[in-house]
């Protein structure tokens, strides 16, 4: 399985507030020329930070063709919240970056994440 695909089962099987289902997923990517997919972990302190440069590494990557929509899924460790700013600075970022794209947004569980740590999987859209 490559990583995009990967990417794609773990947004579609993610527990949470505001699920993104399997229809939701295909309905974007089908729309979009080329899809390209990320994967970072962070406290609430770094995780915008690292975002910025992997959403710049890959909008580089894909050049010249420009970003057409993102799906976000950020997750956190069971009993953890994420806090609304953390959330605002990561829309803040994506916009910044990405340009004024459509942003389709997951909050998400994982048991498998230690606490304090926050995970971002993203599919970004090009073209079309």
């Amino acid at each position: 399985m490559d990583k995009i695909e990967e990417h794609i089962k773990e947004i579609i099987n993610a527990n949470g507030f505001c699920a993104i289902g399997k229809e939701e997923v295909e309905l974007f990517v089908e729309g979009c020329a080329t899809v390209d997919s990320a994967k970072l972990e962070g406290t609430a302190d770094t995780i915008v930070d690292l975002l910025a440069q992997n959403v710049k590494e890959v909008l580089k990557k894909n050049m010249p063709n420009k970003c057409s929509g993102i799906i976000v899924s950020i997750a956190s460790a069971n009993g953890d919240e994420i806090e609304l700013d953390c959330i605002d600075n990561v829309t803040d970022v994506l916009l910044q970056t990405a340009g004024d794209v459509d942003i389709l947004w997951q909050v998400a569980v994982k048991d498998s994440l230690k606490p304090g740590v926050l995970e971002i999987v993203m599919l970004i859209g090009f073209g079309n």
